[in-house]
């Protein structure tokens, strides 16, 4: 029997976590490196007044995702009642039965991604404030 189209694959929703997370580091680089062009005006005026070293401890320093956790806790839970009775009026007897039963399905999904590689740009030494001057 074929799955529906709407049904939920794991391996396609981790593929797709996995992705994001590279999407963010590239967006986190691109920030950085716009942090570092508004920076180079402020890298270029310590120059000037002698305080080069001080711009270039105090410069931008980027973001890198380590580590990065999800956790999912799904929980099913099903009850189903059933019950008989035959009741006798005149002699006041009375028969019962009753089942009951109540089940509880946990399951819960954890996911660490440790470092999504990412390749880096072509280094852009003029932007890096920590580089040696020329």
């Amino acid at each position: 029997m074929a799955e529906p189209e709407s049904a939920f694959e794991l391996r396609q929703f981790l593929l797709g976590l996995a992705h994001n997370m590279m999407h963010q580091q590239a967006r986190l680089d691109a920030e950085y490196v716009a942090w570092l062009h508004a920076y180079l005006s402020v890298v270029r005026a310590a120059r000037a007044a002698g305080h080069e070293q001080l711009a270039r401890e105090l410069a931008p320093t980027p973001l890198v995702i380590e580590r990065a956790e999800l956790r999912a806790d799904v929980q099913v839970s099903r009850s189903e009642k059933q019950e008989f009775s035959l009741n006798v009026r005149l002699l006041n007897i009375g028969f019962m039965r009753r089942h009951e039963h109540a089940g509880i399905v946990r399951h819960t999904l954890e996911l660490t991604v440790q470092r999504v590689s990412f390749p880096p740009g072509p280094p852009r030494p003029e932007l890096n404030p920590a580089s040696p001057p020329k």
